[in-house]
């Protein structure tokens, strides 16, 4: 729909500039925003939320000619001043303290029930380890009850329902358990150790889908319960870790906002 907004911006006004914004992450495969069009359904430029997006959309045959920049991004999850020259022994040891797992579904209340039916079945056979339920802002606990109410009754005491802000529930947490959702960008970034739950026989929705360091894929509960394990022992990690490396790379897909881009764009 965005192309075609910009063909019917220019029927009435030649002269416009059109600006396309990659705002959320590039999945893999993804073919649309790569699509090179007429000249009047393609944009003048495009702009990006980081530095990685840039660099995939910039080797894009179908968007040769058509200028990339940074814009940045609100959900940038900032460092820890104290942390930002590498990885944190302090940090490191007070998550390797919490036996806890996030949970982050995205918008979609299917994928609330994925996730959260599969990190139940965890829950009971894991007993040791506390889950924290949170919901994308567009679902409620609510509306999941009455779509699921089997799933919403008698939830085991290591189970809680966030009330609490992301940075809240990460600072908590060890381990991320996601899907589709790009708020795992920032529960790396808090030092969180993201786990994909790859259900057998589909194509992937994971945001982080090239990153081949920390992030881990699991299929079932057994697989769930190698990956907590091992990690339940307090770790240490030089300053090459994996973790930091896989810190920065998630900074690079978020970068802070930089409104000078815009103005870039505006002829003086």
């Amino acid at each position: 729909w965005e192309r075609i907004a910009f063909s019917a911006a220019r029927s009435v006004f030649p002269g416009i500039r059109c600006v396309a914004y990659q705002h959320a992450a590039l999945f893999r495969l993804q073919h649309a925003i790569q699509r090179n069009l007429a000249d009047g359904l393609n944009p003048d430029a495009l702009l990006t939320s980081g530095v990685i997006s840039k660099t995939k959309l910039e080797r894009a045959p179908g968007l040769k000619g058509i200028p990339v920049s940074v814009l940045g991004s609100n959900r940038t999850f900032k460092r820890n001043p104290a942390t930002a020259g590498g990885v944190n022994q302090g940090a490191l040891k007070e998550h390797s303290d919490n036996l806890v797992c996030l949970v982050l579904p995205d918008g979609y209340m299917s994928e609330c029930q994925h996730l959260f039916e599969f990190s139940l079945a965890c829950a009971k056979k894991l007993p040791e380890i506390r889950f924290i339920w949170r919901l994308h802002p567009i679902v409620t606990y609510e509306a999941l009850a009455k779509k699921n109410p089997k799933l919403m009754q008698s939830l085991p005491g290591n189970i809680e329902l966030s009330s609490s802000t992301l940075e809240e529930d990460t600072r908590r947490s060890r381990w991320v358990l996601y899907r589709g959702t790009t708020a795992v960008v920032q529960a790396v970034v808090a030092w969180l150790r993201p786990i994909y739950l790859q259900f057998p026989g589909e194509m992937t929705i994971d945001p982080l889908y090239d990153l081949e360091t920390w992030r881990v894929k699991i299929s079932d509960v057994s697989g769930f319960q190698r990956v907590v394990s091992p990690d339940a022992v307090p770790l240490e990690y030089p300053s090459d870790s994996a973790v930091e490396e896989a810190r920065k790379y998630c900074e690079l897909l978020f970068t802070p906002m930089n409104v000078n881009t815009i103005e870039a764009l505006v002829p003086g």
